[in-house]
């Protein structure tokens, strides 16, 4: 860490402290204690008002706050992907805190750093690794999901760097043009309330019985829907799709033939 970093962060570690001695900042920062002494010093000279006093340690005068300060890009991106990653796994009200919070930081970030974000934000859906790139073999852009890859091979060869913008546009174009189909399922209100934290699609509430929930599911792929659909056992039923209907029954038979003993 350079000097001048090292000052600001010692004025954000004395905001948060009501008072630290020289030996913990040293401490904190792994330099010296003469080293410490002439930062606060600097800062004095700055006008910080730090105060001292011998034997206690070191505290801001009270009221004196620090302007917000700029993230560093690995900073805003460590922050932007602890929020991609919170919202799967707590609770609804700390992942609005979260994406708050997120808001506030690009409302403070410069053009460059706001694109990153964007780029990581292209990168992580459905709760899963993309990695959206050329494919030569293709001649166009493609998904690949990281968990599926199963290994590479460094070569030699360059690539031509390609604007993101134009994979944001490849995205949309797929999302587009990708043939959709709603169907009615009824749910049990217990399954409902997984099915609304796992389907990214968004639920569609119908009607409501006293056990079920009748909902409508719109998806591109009749196939993949079936694949999650079995994994709620007797809590799910297809209402209205003869075909989605005919996949279940197809993979149920599949699993009881590959279970049998």
């Amino acid at each position: 860490m350079n000097r001048v970093d090292r000052l600001v962060a010692i004025i954000l570690l004395l905001q948060s402290k009501r008072q630290i001695t020289a030996e913990a900042i040293a401490q904190y920062f792994e330099v010296s204690v003469r080293t410490i002494y002439r930062d606060v010093t600097a800062l004095g000279e700055a006008g910080v008002p730090v105060i001292a006093e011998a034997g206690r340690g070191y505290s801001l005068m009270q009221g004196y706050h620090l302007p917000p300060v700029m993230f560093s890009q690995q900073e805003a991106m460590a922050i932007a992907t602890a929020s991609v990653l919170v919202q799967g796994i707590t609770d609804p009200s700390v992942v609005a805190s979260m994406q708050s919070a997120v808001l506030k930081i690009q409302a403070v970030l410069p053009q460059q750093q706001l694109e990153s974000l964007e780029k990581l934000e292209l990168v992580h859906y459905q709760n899963r690794w993309h990695l959206l790139s050329w494919c030569k073999m293709r001649n166009d852009f493609r998904d690949f999901r990281l968990d599926r890859v199963t290994g590479y091979t460094l070569t030699e060869q360059g690539y031509e760097y390609r604007d993101h913008q134009s994979i944001s546009d490849c995205i949309q174009s797929w999302i587009a043009n990708e043939p959709k189909q709603s169907v009615q399922v009824a749910f049990s209100r217990w399954a409902l309330d997984r099915a609304e934290r796992e389907w990214s699609f968004g639920i569609r509430k119908l009607s409501e019985q006293a056990d079920t929930v009748t909902v409508e599911l719109t998806t591109g792929e009749l196939e993949w829907l079936a694949n999650w659909l079995l994994s709620f056992g007797t809590s799910v039923r297809v209402i209205d799709s003869p075909s989605l209907q005919a996949i279940l029954v197809q993979r149920a038979q599949e699993l009881a033939t590959h279970h049998a003993p």
